[in-house]
């Protein structure tokens, strides 16, 4: 499969996609050092500057359209902010013409979890109205046992024209099976949550303020790049599960297909395997 990346930013989601075997065939990205990471990071991969000024018909055909579209307008850091009506935020409505022209067979939207209650219901309504049937949850990294207390919506939906109306019914449900059984997770109940402090996974591996300690180059820009990308294994897991329900709808896989499960007695527990999986995956890629 293929993916079309925008608002690319340095990546993340993108890393995501090529851990799970999708190439990537265009970012969209203005910020000058940011696409200086994903031409480091992707060499040869077509990169386009200004999504306003984008010609849609003139992107490559991709299998998945992704991105994480601005949050300025949306995150509770600005009680007032307009949301989709926002001059950053909305720039959904390019990302909404984008996906009206090029029919995307899946698209990939990440987003504050603020987003709720700030345009999250007029996006599923957008993508409907276009054929689109979707699924959505809420994910925080630390649920791999990364040191990031933030929760992010992730919004998946798929062209009814390409998976077949009959499918559609089940495409939700599938959805999430394969997900909590490929990320061996399962979803935490609010007092769960509030037994788990950040501070715990803290350690001299991931310093509270990135790589200051060390040093690095174009600080400012680095950090602000880090703190908007999405952690590479959230998109990796949600990729493979595009995969694997890209499969399924096309009768590729056995439905009864065993996946491999592991016994947790304690959240604790359930975290401390899933860091030992991935913290040292990611941990060098920035």
């Amino acid at each position: 499969m293929t993916n079309g990346s925008l608002f690319s930013g340095i990546g993340g989601m993108d890393k995501g996609a090529d851990d799970a075997g999708i190439k990537t065939k265009y970012f969209v990205e203005k910020e000058p050092y940011f696409r200086y990471i994903l031409k480091k990071r992707f060499p040869g991969t077509l990169i386009y500057e200004d999504i306003k000024r984008i010609n849609p018909c003139e992107l490559p055909d991709t299998d998945i359209l992704s991105g994480g579209f601005p949050c300025q307008d949306i995150s509770q850091a600005k009680p007032n902010g307009l949301g989709l009506l926002g001059i950053e935020s909305g720039l959904w409505d390019y990302y909404l013409n984008i996906i009206t022209i090029k029919k995307p067979k899946y698209v990939f939207i990440e987003n504050v979890a603020n987003i709720r209650t700030k345009g999250l219901s007029t996006i599923r309504r957008q993508l409907t109205s276009l054929g689109y049937v979707g699924w959505h949850r809420r994910i925080s990294a630390r649920q791999f046992g990364f040191p990031d207390r933030r929760w992010r919506i992730f919004i998946v939906a798929a062209n009814s024209d390409s998976i077949g109306c009959k499918k559609m019914e089940i495409f939700d449900k599938k959805f999430s099976e394969i997900l909590l059984e490929k990320a061996k997770m399962q979803t935490l109940s609010s007092n769960e949550l509030a037994g788990i402090s950040g501070g715990e996974f803290w350690s001299e591996v991931y310093p509270r303020i990135v790589r200051i300690d060390n040093g690095f180059s174009n600080p400012m820009e680095r950090i602000r790049g880090l703190g908007n990308a999405v952690k590479p294994i959230l998109a990796e897991m949600i990729y493979r599960t595009i995969i694997e329900f890209d499969k399924f709808i096309n009768n590729k896989i056995d439905n009864e297909v065993e996946i491999e499960a592991i016994e947790v007695k304690s959240i604790e527990e359930l975290l401390k395997y899933l860091e030992s999986v991935y913290r040292n995956k990611y941990e060098l890629y920035y």
